[in-house]
């Protein structure tokens, strides 16, 4: 079961990541005539949005594996036991 806990932790911090990222990327489009943009001590700009753009990319293709992963675990508890228990 801590294997389920795991992952659905690293889904939760793949959530808070993205939706950083996300965040971050909205602020940069929305700076209007601003070049840079300060979040969380650090300055971007405009020129950094391609690498937020695939940032985000690889987060949604990993937080859509977590959540697969999540569910695989969940269904093999349901039918009763974890995979790879025999019938002893």
């Amino acid at each position: 079961m801590s294997n389920v806990t795991n992952q659905q932790s690293s889904s939760g911090t793949i959530s808070t990541q993205l939706t950083s990222v996300r965040s971050l990327i909205s602020s940069i489009e929305g700076a209007g005539g601003n070049q840079s943009y300060s979040h969380g001590g650090r300055s971007y700009s405009r020129v950094d949005l391609p690498s937020l753009y695939e940032r985000e990319e690889r987060l949604e293709i990993k937080l859509m594996r977590a959540k697969a992963n999540e569910a695989n675990e969940s269904l093999m508890f349901v039918r009763g036991r974890p995979s790879g228990c025999g019938n002893s």
